[in-house]
């Protein structure tokens, strides 16, 4: 008798340790694209709040055309969480991808693109405390209509049935991020977020002058707003194939590098405490002709 209870009990718990084996090992499966155009050899993973990747989930790598298949823990599945893309290389430019884009997953949504518009809707998301689905639908809807296309649209596909005007969109926020910084941190979204939901604008290419003329405010610097005119106006005027306006994007920004090296140095001394002298110079020039010159330049192109 008691041998029949040891053998059943035995049965019993290993019965059940592999039912909770089985729980474990439950997972979903989170696919999409990484687009900048698209991104292959991309790092992507399921992140915190705060965009680090979580210690307990594995991550991918892109496809040679920037499609991602992601397996997530169904506990991690169900909860809110964000899909964070870093490195690989931009396809349609054959350059290095120093960025990040990111986008939220929530709603236990299986199909999730991660684009520069996502990531200005993750940093809008964030500015505005929106932590209910509901609030987050509502801030996606919105973008909808400054993008003129879906925030989670796949921008290159459309692109290709000639519809750009989601694929350049998403080149103006991300030069713009490369022009403050050349790893293309989430700081420009987030200031381009505050000031929309300043209200301050509503067109996306008024929307990054007023962001540039912000950051150059906060750090007593110029050549930023000029340096986004020309990425704007190249994008603008860019026609053809995914690639030529990928290409005309990067070049734009590439020469627009140089009139933000001043304003690099400003800033980089103003967030570190450590300008000194520099920054009384710089205030002094900012409140002279360049701050003037800037003002008539950005003037000029909005009244357009």
């Amino acid at each position: 008798m008691n041998k029949i209870t040891a053998t059943s009990l035995g049965l019993v718990a290993l019965f059940a340790l592999n039912g909770c084996n089985s729980t474990q090992l439950q997972t979903k499966t989170i696919t999409g694209k990484a687009i900048d155009p698209y991104l292959a050899g991309a790092t992507v993973c399921l992140g915190d709040d705060e965009q680090h990747c979580l210690s307990d989930e594995a991550n991918v790598t892109t496809d040679a055309k920037g499609h991602y298949a992601l397996v997530v823990s169904d506990r991690h599945f169900g909860e809110s969480h964000t899909i964070v893309v870093t490195g690989g290389r931009d396809i349609a430019t054959d350059t290095n991808f120093t960025g990040t884009v990111t986008a939220y997953h929530y709603d236990g949504n299986a199909s999730i693109n991660v684009s520069p518009l996502t990531t200005f809707a993750y940093a809008q998301i964030k500015e505005a405390n929106a932590t209910t689905p509901r609030a987050r639908h509502a801030i996606e809807a919105n973008l909808t209509t400054l993008f003129g296309c879906d925030v989670h649209a796949d921008v290159v596909a459309e692109a290709d049935r000639n519809h750009t005007t989601g694929l350049k969109m998403a080149l103006k926020l991300a030069r713009g991020a490369e022009l403050l910084d050349a790893n293309g941190t989430f700081e420009f979204y987030h200031l381009a977020a505050r000031t929309h939901l300043a209200g301050k604008k509503h067109d996306m290419d008024a929307l990054l002058r007023a962001t540039a003329e912000e950051a150059e405010k906060e750090t007593n610097g110029t050549g930023l707003v000029h340096a986004i005119d020309d990425v704007i106006d190249a994008i603008n005027d860019a026609n053809g194939s995914v690639h030529t306006i990928a290409r005309d994007a990067h070049d734009a920004a590439k020469n627009a590098a140089g009139r933000v090296d001043g304003f690099s140095h400003k800033r980089v001394c103003k967030l570190t405490n450590t300008c000194g002298a520099d920054q009384n110079h710089t205030s002094e020039g900012a409140s002279g002709s360049d701050h003037n010159q800037t003002e008539s330049h950005t003037s000029r192109r909005t009244s357009n």
